[in-house]
């Protein structure tokens, strides 16, 4: 479980999110234009969809080394589920 990580584990996983995440974010900047939150609100959006994601994962009692690929594919996707939501409240709320 995640409570169950080393120190090291815990520096290790959020610092290759921050990384990945914040790079997503500058490429959905690009893509987004106008639509996004710019680079740092971009990877607000998507830390906090990832780390949501794999709380949620973990919190049906997953352990994040069983599948790696399953593992990915939650995260992922609920990071972007995040960026996506927040776009579309976005733009139909304020035009």
């Amino acid at each position: 479980m995640l409570w169950e990580l080393s120190s090291t584990d815990w520096i290790v996983l959020l610092s290759f999110l921050s990384g990945v995440s914040y790079i997503t974010a500058w490429f959905c900047d690009r893509i987004l234009t106008t639509t996004g939150f710019g680079n740092i609100g971009n990877w607000v959006l998507i830390l906090a969809g990832a780390y949501g994601g794999m709380y949620t994962y973990n919190s049906y009692g997953y352990e994040l080394h069983w599948n790696p690929l399953h593992t990915l594919a939650v995260i992922v996707g609920s990071a972007l589920i995040s960026l996506i939501v927040a776009c579309l409240a976005k733009r139909f709320i304020f035009g």
